[in-house]
């Protein structure tokens, strides 16, 4: 089981803790056997890492690293021009699809169609009519159905 106290000792060694919480934290420490160890763990390595002397990289490290950074820069745009010639050549030739048949309907448009005469636009209101004109046309047979019916059960 840890300490609840454990989450503090990072913030006391750097000074981030207020003072009620720092005056909590040093009674703490006096008390608790695990969090003192960890605080004198943390606190040994803090005085070995001050105690290193600076690192200063040599002279030809600041050029080196900014062509490393200029040539992945350059071969990411590269990359970018690649994939977009894999995938974005979809996208130009649907908007230009789109594009011509609009372009064309919109020309063409009057051009396919032709003004109907008075008379087709009185058959195109009589298309009923005409849809049934097999039944229409033998309408004087089905009206006299009984009598036809009759010489049929008489022969």
């Amino acid at each position: 089981m840890t300490c609840p106290y454990e989450t503090w000792i990072s913030a006391f060694m750097d000074g981030e803790l207020t003072p009620q919480r720092a005056d909590a934290m040093a009674d703490h420490l006096a008390g608790c056997h695990g969090c003192k160890a960890k605080y004198e763990a943390l606190t040994g390595l803090d005085q070995l890492l001050q105690s290193l002397p600076e690192l200063k990289p040599s002279e030809q490290f600041e050029r080196t690293f900014w062509k490393k950074v200029a040539d992945w820069e350059e071969n990411r745009s590269r990359r970018r021009l690649a994939d977009w010639f894999k995938r974005g050549w979809r996208t130009v030739l649907a908007g230009s699809l789109a594009l011509f048949i609009l372009v064309f309907v919109s020309v063409f448009q009057g051009r396919f169609t032709r003004s109907l005469s008075p008379e087709e636009i009185i058959l195109a209101e009589q298309m009923d009519v005409l849809q049934q004109y097999e039944l229409i046309n033998n309408l004087e047979i089905l009206e006299n159905w009984e009598a036809i019916a009759g010489e049929d059960e008489s022969s």
